[in-house]
């Protein structure tokens, strides 16, 4: 699974972690988690809870983590866009752009690239 695709599952209906690079369904174990719902929710959206998962005792990891394993974090091939931002007087606007030797696939120019636009 993509980062993109786990972050969406981020609710107490539906609700994906990461450890160690795996990906674990962990929705129908929220309301059974010793140490409460809020606990597991703390780590959704792609945050890392491999520390939580280090935390667990032998039995957990080998007889209880691998019930709700479903994949595995999937590696990106192209390096994400490097952010900046501009300030000016009515706030910060984010620009993206793309990295050194990137293709751009939006509209228009990036950077100087060339000025020719594909509609």
């Amino acid at each position: 699974y993509t980062m993109e695709q786990i972050q969406r599952h981020c609710r107490p209906d539906d609700c994906w972690i990461v450890a160690h690079g795996m990906v674990f369904d962990v929705t129908r174990y929220l309301k059974k988690h010793p140490g409460g719902a809020r606990s597991i929710l703390s780590r959704v959206g792609g945050l890392d809870a491999s520390a939580d998962y280090d935390f667990h005792t032998k039995y957990s990891k080998t007889r209880l983590w691998p019930k709700f394993k479903i994949g595995r974090v999937a590696v990106c091939r192209n390096p994400p866009a490097r952010r900046s931002s501009l300030h000016g007087a009515r706030g910060s606007v984010a620009l993206l752009t793309a990295p050194q030797g990137g293709a751009w696939n939006g509209r228009g120019p990036l950077n100087g690239a060339n000025s020719e636009s594909s509609s």
